[in-house]
């Protein structure tokens, strides 16, 4: 018996007996875990959270004979005002806001350097009159030519342009204000070293009257005619949009996006203030080309996958539940994509939130109000 227990005992360290047995406890435990995992993983499933969703209610878009565009509102003529000459800024008396009056001065370059370029011209001029005065006395006598008093006589004349030019510089030295109106921004600060022509305020004349501006597709500008009326809207009209005139289009589009800019005039009494942005609605004219008819504008996150002219969307029913509906697009409008083909008036589209939507799957809208009941 002793020796059957001892070749037994040798037997279990040489197999390993005991790491067998931890083995299969461990293989017993994660078969445990897996169980409860599995049920927890069902639970999940059955507990699935439905996606939150923005949705929109598709409709005929308003406005539709109407080219639309964006833009500011600002003076008819807004001027940039610098100096002639380069040089030392040494003061500016306004800054951007400040209402002005016509004549008065604005801004001055340090003097010394212009002075000193008038007072070699005046130095050039008393030169240039001794000479001529010298040749003439000579030339009486008969002891020079014609030709020498000619030319002397000639850069008399070259000196007193020159001085009358240095003169001017030194009047263009200081920025007079040439009319009443508004700084609308301020480009440069004392003890700048400014170069000749460079702008250091921009002067909204007022009595040039408030006109807005917007940019006009190449496509769209074709349909808009000078001196024809358009509707703005604006923050400071009100309500209701005022009806203004197009006073100019522009000969060439804008070389960063190629849009047109369009100016309109107001009338005097309902001009909003200059920097209000506005929208500006333009009829089309008769015969122009529009957008098809029965086609609708969605928003650019609601189409999925989009190739060539077509793409999918996910339509919502009364359920709430997402559908995958393939649709016919008609290229980018402003403020979305042109839906040709796949949708109906009253349908409910997902436009925002999509991505984690799968086809057939019940969704959250976000507004309450936007929800079906079933």
């Amino acid at each position: 018996m002793p020796s059957f227990m001892s070749g037994f005992m040798d037997h279990r360290r040489k197999t390993g007996f005991p790491a067998l047995l931890g083995l299969a406890g461990v293989a017993a435990l994660a078969m445990l875990a897996g169980c409860t995992g599995s049920k927890a993983s069902t639970t999940g499933i059955v507990a699935e959270e439905r996606p939150r969703v923005e949705l929109v209610t598709i409709a005929p878009v308003a406005e539709e004979g109407y080219i639309r565009a964006s833009g500011l509102t600002g003076y008819k003529r807004e001027l940039a005002l610098g100096f002639k000459v380069g040089g030392v800024i040494a003061r500016i008396s306004v800054d951007a806001g400040e209402r002005v009056v016509a004549g008065q001065a604005l801004a001055a370059l340090k003097p010394v350097e212009v002075a000193a370029a008038n007072q070699e011209a005046e130095a050039a001029l008393v030169k240039a009159e001794t000479d001529l005065a010298r040749n003439q006395a000579l030339f009486d006598k008969g002891f020079v030519a014609q030709a020498r008093l000619d030319d002397a006589k000639l850069a008399v004349e070259r000196a007193k342009a020159a001085q009358a030019a240095r003169n001017f510089d030194r009047s263009t030295a200081i920025i007079i204000a040439p009319a009443g109106g508004m700084i609308l921004a301020r480009q440069a600060e004392p003890a700048q070293i400014i170069a000749a022509g460079a702008p250091v305020l921009t002067l909204g004349e007022t009595g040039s009257g408030i006109v807005a501006r917007v940019g006009i597709r190449a496509r769209d500008v074709r349909d808009i005619r000078l001196g024809g009326p358009a509707l703005v809207r604006g923050s400071e009209l009100g309500d209701s949009p005022v009806t203004g005139k197009v006073t100019a289009i522009a000969a060439s589009g804008d070389s960063a996006n190629g849009d047109f800019e369009i100016e309109i005039a107001f009338p005097n009494a309902k001009a909003p203030p200059p920097g209000v942005v506005i929208i500006g609605l333009f009829p089309r004219q008769a015969g122009a080309e529009s957008r098809p008819a029965g086609s609708f504008l969605v928003p650019p996150l609601a189409i999925f996958d989009a190739r060539a002219d077509q793409g999918f969307i996910y339509v919502v029913d009364a359920a709430n539940i997402a559908r995958r509906r393939v649709v016919t697009t008609g290229g980018l409008a402003r403020g979305g994509i042109i839906v040709l083909d796949g949708l109906a008036q009253g349908e409910r589209i997902i436009a925002a939130g999509g991505a984690y939507v799968r086809d057939g799957q019940q969704v959250q809208p976000e507004d309450p109000a936007a929800a079906a009941k079933p």
